[in-house]
């Protein structure tokens, strides 16, 4: 049996006192949170201000004078904090759990969004129906206005209907925003609070972050998923009553044009967004590729320009990028079917129902045409917009969806059966005897009966080459993976710091430091010092509050990184301490600074298990074990270990004390590179190892040109290239890729297109008058059935908007895509061929978030978005 020990010794340590301190402290915090938080002005905004947004006004005044500050950021809106919404799924999700063990069945996520979220489905979806009918009013009135003698009344309910049809479904659509808002913030706060307890002994962790990157993408939609998913329950419904309008004032032959519009072109506007959805799926893993290739090149641009890699990684990017463009140009295919079909679905309606209902020798009037017009004119948007685009955006979401509930049915880490203390010396703190444990997070690495006895005061280096198992064997201590045999027992509170540094993201130092916990500005500077960062933090602009971790912010050197990583383990106030090799990336005056200050003097009386390479520390602990492969090599004191030490220095990554220099008295020296893992420095070997192994350098550290005489055939050139921002330039980029004379015939083609439609109205409803004998009216009137119908002018026109729209849209479509992949071959360029001089941290955050953000944006929405504007 597991039990923990020591958790209640622990806070017994505390005195009455420190607790009252404590307690002071936070309510001083919540007071300052208080003052400084501004309520958000929509909670005293009246109804109408509600109504017309007018509560928006004083922000976006200070917003066009660029006068905002931080004083302006207002607290969030009452229901969307995350933490109620996170709660409120969460009970949702647990009680789905508990009916699935009951009913013997798999817990589905959908359930749980249904209890959290369905009652405000079903009201949007209830409310959007008398919204949606308004629009059907409107055309009736208008009817009705034309035949009634009575102008004044329908002219004023006309105008109520119209005001209060707008008012409404801007209203509805911002309600509805508001619940999408609230399910992703809700399955946000669900997926981080499972990933902080989901077990760490899986070997699939490339393949969860692959979900964890399409739940983030995908729950992005979640707003205008809720927005346009209603109409696939309305849009029925919504053509149902429209055809039972026209049966009415109409024969049955006017309804033609509306069943074959549900029969024939909704179902392949759907399939052709299905399969538009489909290649992007289908080429995601060439993009993942990309991205992360561009990622690799990212954190060790400085050794790629070294070695001159640059191009082995522009070619393999390039070849990744050609089969996204492969599924670009097929989706403008399809997105130019989608656009045609939307933008002549009316014309095509009203020209089938008036075709039939002309053959079978029926004669309708202006009115009446005017009439079949606006009734047609309303289902456009609804069925041919928006049902579509929800089916296709539910999709997605319930995609995305399914993708999440794999993540939450994941095993989680046990909380409380840990590690095992009975048959364990009293004085101890950490007994091994025979532990044997797997872990499958970075690759199988099997620790194979370790035994060792640590005790209070002592520390212990784990030594051993790459893949030895030290880190598993700090993951077993901590308790993340479970031992298959033997016994594992730990006394006391544990506390682990990584080897790869990490921040907070828009976070403060303080807040990187604190991480949450409880203020005590005692230990605070307590850590400051020890950790040589009080003059790192007195050189930043706001001290200890200036905020880091955002590309926009400050830049700091991978070294203060690494000593905040450290602050942070030792602000937690523990009984056992677990180091993985946190002085890896210091340099050696700095690196023995902080071991003497925090392992010899501040962590004298507790337990440290310090993953370490540096023989000058190894020398410095009381005990040191050896592994390799799993096994003990060697367990003991360093004079007892010697012989194993320096075997293993041959055989392994351990560093000697000449190797590691820096200059004297440097906070801020470049480290050398000497890790537990020399294979950092194995990028010059071939492009595998550059994709495998990444070394993250300092940002501004000077790296010098291989001489060319080495390679004598090939010319070293790297021209001075000036990062593309992508919607600047944009339009540029776009007169670059299309010749002049091309873009003016697609504009020409635009308004072509907009003239026949425009004629196409003129000559349906002033076509039917029979009262002028124009040639304009003669030539429409072309003999039909023995009737003068305008007909075949109007078949004629149609087939001429059609055509002259699918050569627009997709020289359009083609052309937007041919800029885009422009932008994206500059900005590769600006990455890789820019000087070494021109190159920081931040810039290479900026260059990457372009090609990441920017280019999705670019490839995905920018088409549809501009074809919608065309419409």
């Amino acid at each position: 049996m597991v039990v923990p020990t020591g958790h209640f010794r622990y806070k017994c340590r505390h005195s009455l006192q420190d607790i009252k301190i404590n307690l002071k402290h936070q309510h001083n915090q919540k007071q300052k949170k208080k003052v400084k938080t501004k309520k958000s002005p929509r909670d005293g905004a009246n109804f109408l201000s509600v109504c017309f947004y007018w509560w928006l006004i004083d922000i976006f005044r200070k917003g066009r004078n660029k006068q905002l500050e931080k004083e302006d950021i207002y607290s969030v809106v009452d229901g969307l904090e995350s933490e109620h919404l996170g709660d409120r799924l969460e009970r949702g999700w647990t009680n789905e759990l508990l009916f699935a063990m009951d009913t013997s069945r798999e817990p589905k996520v959908t359930n749980a969004i249904w209890f959290a979220f369905g009652a405000s489905f079903v009201i949007l979806t209830a409310s959007l129906v008398f919204v949606e009918a308004l629009y059907i009013c409107q055309g009736l009135v208008l009817y009705w206005y034309v035949l009634s003698s009575v102008s004044r009344e329908y002219l004023l309910s006309l105008c109520a209907s119209s005001a209060l049809s707008i008012l409404l479904h801007h209203g509805w659509n911002a309600i509805a925003m508001t619940v999408g808002t609230q399910l992703r913030v809700s399955c946000h706060s669900l997926l981080c609070k499972k990933l902080l307890k989901l077990d760490a002994n899986y070997n699939r962790i490339r393949d969860i972050n692959e979900k964890m990157s399409q739940v983030t993408e995908g729950l992005v939609l979640a707003e205008m998923a809720i927005v346009k998913a209603p109409y696939i329950l309305i849009g029925p419904f919504y053509a149902l009553l429209v055809l039972i309008m026209l049966w009415a004032y109409f024969d049955r032959t006017a309804v033609v044009g509306v069943v074959i519009m549900l029969i024939v072109l909704i179902p392949l506007i759907v399939m052709s967004r299905q399969i538009a959805s489909r290649l992007l799926q289908q080429c995601s893993p060439a993009k993942r590729e990309r991205l992360f290739l561009l990622e690799e090149a990212a954190s060790g641009m400085f050794q790629v320009k070294q070695r001159c890699l640059g191009e082995v990684f522009q070619n393999k990017i390039e070849c990744f990028r050609k089969k996204e463009c492969a599924a670009t140009d097929a989706c403008a295919i399809l997105h130019t079917m989608v656009s045609v079909i939307q933008a002549h679905a009316t014309n095509i309606m009203t020209l089938l129902s008036v075709t039939l209902y002309t053959l079978s020798k029926q004669i309708f009037n202006e009115e009446e045409a005017f009439l079949i017009l606006c009734l047609l004119q309303t289902l456009s948007n609804p069925l041919c917009t928006n049902l579509p685009m929800g089916f296709s955006l539910l999709t997605k979401l319930t995609r995305t969806i399914q993708v999440l509930q794999e993540l939450l049915v994941m095993i989680d880490c046990p909380e409380q059966c840990k590690y095992e203390a009975n048959n364990s010396p009293s004085e101890s703190k950490v007994v091994l005897i025979d532990a044997s444990a797997e872990c499958l997070s970075d690759g199988p690495t099997r620790l194979s009966k370790i035994s060792m006895n640590v005790r209070e005061g002592q520390i212990l280096a784990v030594i051993g080459p790459w893949k030895s198992g030290k880190t598993p064997l700090l993951y077993l201590l901590q308790g993340e993976i479970l031992p298959s045999s033997g016994v594992v027992a730990v006394k006391g509170r544990t506390v682990f710091c990584p080897h790869t540094p990490w921040l907070l993201p828009a976070a403060t130092v303080k807040e990187n430091i604190i991480c949450g916990k409880h203020v005590n500005d005692q230990r605070f500077k307590l850590v400051l010092e020890v950790c040589g960062l009080v003059r790192d933090v007195q050189d930043l602009p706001r001290g200890d509050r200036t905020v880091i971790g955002t590309d926009d912010g400050i830049t700091l050197t991978l070294q203060q990184i690494s000593k905040i990583n450290l602050a942070r383990t030792l602000y937690h106030e523990s009984d056992i301490y677990l180091l993985d090799d946190p002085f890896r990336w210091l340099g050696r005056q700095v690196s023995d600074r902080i071991f003497t200050r925090c392992i010899l003097k501040l962590l004298k009386d507790k337990t440290v298990i310090l993953v370490t390479d540096k023989h000058r520390h190894i020398v410095k602990s009381d005990l040191i074990i050896a592994l390799k492969n799993g096994k003990v090599e060697g367990y003991g004191t360093f004079s007892q270990l010697v012989n194993d030490i320096a075997m293993l220095e041959q055989a392994s990554d351990l560093t000697s004390d000449d190797l590691d220099t820096d200059s004297d008295d440097s906070d801020v020296e470049e480290p050398a590179n000497s890790s537990t893992n020399n294979k950092f420095n194995i990028v010059e070997c071939s492009y595998n190892y550059c994709r495998r192994y990444s070394y993250y350098p300092h940002p501004q550290s000077p790296v010098t040109k291989p001489a060319t005489k080495i390679l004598p055939y090939i010319e070293v050139t790297q021209p001075e290239t000036k990062p593309v921002r992508v919607w600047s330039q944009m339009f540029p980029v776009i007169t670059q890729t299309r010749n002049k004379f091309v873009l003016c015939l697609i504009v020409l083609g635009l308004i072509s297109t907009q003239v026949f439609l425009t004629t196409w109205d003129f000559c349906f409803i002033v076509g039917l008058d029979s009262t002028t004998n124009s040639t304009w009216h003669h030539w429409l009137k072309t003999p039909f059935n023995q009737e003068d119908t305008p007909l075949p002018a109007l078949w004629y026109l149609s087939l001429g908007a059609v055509l002259v729209g699918v050569i627009v849209i997709y020289s359009v479509a083609r052309t937007i895509n041919k800029a885009s992949n422009t932008v994206h071959d500059n900005l590769v360029k600006s990455f890789f061929q820019a000087p070494i001089t021109l190159l920081d941290q931040q810039l290479l955050n900026k260059l990457f978030g372009c090609l990441t953000q920017d280019m999705r944006t670019l490839d995905e929405f920018l088409v549809p978005s501009f074809l919608n504007l065309i419409q």
